[in-house]
């Protein structure tokens, strides 16, 4: 994380150092000390800056994951017509998706929870839509 951000090697320092600090009260003087290395940065509106990106990167990935687990969900309902409209969804939004790996994934999914296993197959099925880059919605 810290890499990406605009730090001062002190200030970098500090917040590595911070981590290691077991009792409450070194914490709270050890973030004092810190706030007070973030008062004197040069340029405050970048590391802000680089915040809010940090935060935007973080939602946005949240929210493909959500994305992805709705379509697995979608893919592996029980209702045959709504299986399909959510194959046809997801090879229309990402043509890289191969349909007979879906079906035979999603076949093999099914099986699975028909005989109370492990979703093993379940969970290849979301690595599949979430490396073949699956949609986002």
């Amino acid at each position: 994380m810290q890499r990406r951000l605009p730090l001062s090697p002190d200030l970098s320092e500090a917040l590595s150092s911070w981590r290691d600090l077991k009792t409450h009260e070194a914490r709270r003087r050890h973030m004092q000390y810190i706030g007070r290395l973030m008062r004197e940065l040069d340029d405050p509106e970048a590391l802000l800056a680089a915040l809010d990106e940090l935060k935007a990167d973080t939602a946005r990935g949240a929210a493909r994951f959500a994305s992805l687990e709705r379509l697995r969900n979608a893919l592996l309902n029980p209702v045959e017509s709504v299986r399909e409209a959510a194959l046809e969804d997801a090879l229309a939004a990402s043509p890289s998706l191969r349909k007979a790996k879906l079906v035979h994934l999603i076949q093999g999914a099914l099986a699975e929870r028909e005989k109370k296993q492990p979703p093993r197959q379940a969970r290849e099925l979301f690595r599949y839509l979430r490396d073949g880059e699956g949609p986002v919605q």
